[in-house]
């Protein structure tokens, strides 16, 4: 998958407006590491079940042999969604849009990928129109 460091401009595909890139990953490049909780967890789930920019085709994780599409669900098993074909879009209180592969998920659970703080924060506002 391409890599495009966490907080620079959106350019993978074309939309309208401006948005920031997060967890793009990819081998040779570092990451930020730690927890999530578990709320902001199922939150990403939520916003993965409701991807947005979906393309065809599937994107493979490139720190692992795991095979796209990936399924996850939430700790109550309430929702389920499928990763590696779209985009999770989180957007701001102060309108700033996030988006991110739905791969994302996967990065926090496998490898422990710590989604910069800003971003986790739109996260919780964004996924509570899906509850």
């Amino acid at each position: 998958m391409t890599h495009f460091p966490d907080l620079s401009v959106y350019e993978y595909s074309k939309r309208s407006g401006h948005a920031l890139n997060v967890g793009w990953l990819g081998q040779g490049h570092s990451f930020e590491t730690g927890p999530v909780s578990t709320d902001v967890r199922d939150a990403l789930v939520r916003l993965a079940g409701n991807s947005v920019n979906v393309m065809r085709g599937l994107h493979y994780c490139d720190f692992c042999d795991a095979e796209s599409p990936l399924y996850v669900e939430t700790s109550d098993g309430q929702v389920r969604a499928s990763l590696g074909t779209g985009e999770i879009q989180a957007i701001a209180e102060n309108g700033v849009v996030y988006l991110a592969p739905t791969l994302l998920v996967h990065y926090i659970d496998a490898h422990d990928y710590l989604p910069p703080a800003v971003f986790l924060s739109a996260v919780k506002v964004s996924s509570s129109r899906f509850r």
